[in-house]
């Protein structure tokens, strides 16, 4: 992947006392609504009352945990990724594997099962450190997702191996993984050369590097990434065949859909007026529903997604706090998570982390 397009570290952070959204999750709408006759519908709009004692229920923080929480209930409230952790943690082998993450991710999950008080988090939180994750430390919820999802894959291929063939769990834990195909093309040759990559989400620019405009909207940033870029002077392509660089032109696009796909807004970076790093917190809206389109070479493929989690922090980009807006997918309504507190939400709550061109560098919750 070029330069363009590589993620910021500082993905999941903010600047000031209102919401900005940096990390959106979307669950692929036909994975329940392609066979329904039924048209969909936008969910009632309602003020945020607390959630019932049988619904959910939070987790405890017990200092600079808030990264943890929101994405350990995110991920509890995947149906499909619960279903698969609590498969693989009644598997005996993996209770007697030391120190193993996904054991403690199911055991979070059966108590949040329970739904019957605050869950505990502390084994889970020191099972991270003993894995060199230190969430003593703000976490970037984007690095924790991605070494979280590491950790989790390895130890499923160690029980894979100690188990019989026959007993091979062939369903993977990770359904957000997809992989990009770039393709350049040489414009003197016309040689065409492809690299593919494994991702996670797809990280978003607010801005349009070339004229510093504002997408404004995740369909704009998401149709420029996987646009036709031309690449010449500092960025001109090396050419095999040619053995110079060359004009080149390059375009990205999605090998294929993956179940759950996560946006990374980028509203990190470094300001060189002000010499420090910054969190933008410019207007970036989202739908409830988005139709993904993957363009190439006149071919279209498209899938709709459902917008499922918004991940918000409230701060600086060097400091600050995580919850998150969930939608419980069965009833279609929204929550809000914050560490113990969990509450109902409405989509205007949610609309508030668009945020707002009229204090680009200031600290509002962000959706990332």
């Amino acid at each position: 992947m070029s330069n363009r397009r590589n993620i910021h570290n500082n993905m999941f952070q903010d600047t000031s006392q209102t919401p900005l959204c940096n990390h959106l999750t979307l669950h692929e709408a036909f994975v329940r609504n392609r066979n329904s006759s039924q048209p969909w519908k936008k969910p009632s709009q309602q003020d945020s009352t607390p959630a019932l004692k049988d619904e959910f229920v939070g987790l405890t923080n017990t200092g600079l945990n808030c990264s943890v929480n929101v994405l350990l209930q995110t991920l509890y409230m995947i149906p499909e990724y619960k279903d698969i952790i609590m498969r693989y943690g009644r598997k005996s082998n993996l209770k007697e594997m030391d120190n193993s993450v996904l054991y403690k991710l199911y055991q979070v999950f059966q108590n949040l099962n329970s739904k019957k008080e605050v869950v505990r988090v502390e084994e889970f939180v020191q099972c991270l450190k003993l894995h060199h994750i230190n969430v003593e430390f703000q976490m970037d919820v984007e690095e924790l997702f991605r070494s979280l999802m590491h950790m989790i894959q390895e130890e499923q291929k160690c029980i894979n191996r100690s188990v019989s063939p026959a007993e091979t769990e062939v369903e993977e834990t990770n359904i957000f993984s997809f992989t990009t195909e770039e393709h350049t093309v040489c414009s003197e040759c016309e040689s065409e050369f492809t690299q593919k990559e494994e991702m996670l989400n797809i990280p978003l620019s607010l801005h349009n590097p070339a004229c510093d405009t504002p997408y404004e909207s995740i369909e704009k940033s998401f149709e420029a990434f996987f646009s036709y870029h031309q690449l010449d002077q500092e960025n001109a392509f090396y050419c095999d065949k040619c053995e110079w660089k060359t004009k080149t032109k390059q375009q990205c696009r999605m090998a294929y859909f993956p179940k759950v796909l996560c946006f990374q807004l980028k509203r990190f970076g470094y300001s060189t007026n002000l010499r420090k790093s910054v969190k933008i917190s410019d207007s970036m809206t989202f739908p409830e529903r988005c139709k993904i389109s993957n363009k190439h070479r006149g071919q279209e493929d498209e899938s709709i997604y459902d917008l499922f989690s918004v991940i918000v922090h409230r701060g600086t980009a060097y400091f600050g706090h995580y919850y998150a807006y969930i939608r419980h997918l069965p009833e279609r309504e929204w929550y809000y998570f914050n560490d113990e507190i969990v509450t109902k939400a409405s989509w205007k709550d949610i609309e508030i982390s668009f945020g707002s061109s009229k204090h680009s560098y200031l600290g509002d919750d962000c959706s990332l």
